[in-house]
């Protein structure tokens, strides 16, 4: 059984081309359509197995996590989008500015997914601190216990 919520709707093969520069579609295409001459330059035949995708970018798939529950009275977006991460590629928030936000206890409650694409993991790393610590300072999730009029 799964553990983690997959990637939001088609986003893998997205990831895909801007971590290794080749989207699924062309390694298809060299394969079906050619003389898979593209495949062949990639697959090492003394090493069984071996595939040498050339990463270009790091990726991570985050799952937004909300200490505290309530009427959302900001945009979890606009908040992420307003912080300028150089990291974040999309933000996909599961609760909208006005709706019930609950506490994040399993895959249900989370509070939305980022992805985020960099060549320096350093980088995301970075920017994934900075939204924990907007997640715990109280500054991403903000909340009333009503309803907004």
């Amino acid at each position: 059984s799964e553990v983690t919520p997959p990637l939001p709707g088609a986003a893998a093969p997205r990831l895909i081309e801007l971590t290794t520069g080749i989207s699924q579609a062309t390694y298809a295409a060299d394969v079906v359509l050619s003389t898979g001459e593209l495949f062949h330059q990639l697959f090492q035949d003394g090493r069984p197995g071996r595939y040498l995708y050339q990463m270009r970018r790091q990726c991570v798939a985050m799952i937004l996590v909300s200490p505290v529950e309530g009427f959302l009275t900001n945009s979890i977006k606009k908040t992420l989008e307003e912080m300028e991460l150089p990291s974040i590629l999309e933000i996909l928030p599961a609760v909208e500015k006005g709706a019930y936000l609950q506490q994040t206890c399993d895959a249900a409650t989370f509070a939305g997914t980022l992805l985020l694409v960099h060549e320096s993991m350093d980088q995301i790393s970075a920017d994934i601190a900075k939204v924990r610590e907007a997640e715990n300072d109280g500054s991403l999730y903000r909340v009333s216990p009503e309803p907004m009029t």
